[in-house]
């Protein structure tokens, strides 16, 4: 959606496009500080993925759509990219490799005292 008042073609509403547009804004924020003219956003869409289940993803990535086990892979790679520092990479690819081979899903309940009502 784009923002009341503006013109354009309308964006999706994704943090994409607030990482996109941060640093314009941050750019524009000091041009109209110094009295110049704001630059215009250009929202560039790399795309979308999104995990079905083990070895299942949809991809839409350039215009290109994925789905299965290839656009699992893409998905795993590129959120392994996306994470900060070697050392998070590995210990995360490792942890998925463990889990993906052993089934280990671990405990996934949500435990603690009842609420009683007085």
């Amino acid at each position: 959606m784009r923002p009341v008042g503006t013109d354009g073609p309308r964006q999706r509403v994704v943090i994409v496009g607030a990482g996109f547009g941060g640093p314009g804004v941050a750019a524009n924020v000091q041009r109209a500080l110094c009295g110049a003219e704001p630059l215009p956003f250009r929202y560039w869409d790399p795309g979308t993925m999104e995990t079905i289940g083990r070895d299942r993803a949809v991809a839409m990535l350039f215009g290109v759509e994925l789905a299965g086990r290839l656009a699992w892979l893409f998905w795993l790679v590129t959120h392994i990219l996306f994470l900060a520092g070697f050392r998070n990479r590995a210990t995360v690819f490792v942890n998925w490799i463990y889990h993906y081979l052993s089934y280990d899903l671990g405990l996934r309940a949500i435990v603690g005292r009842k609420r009683h009502d007085r």
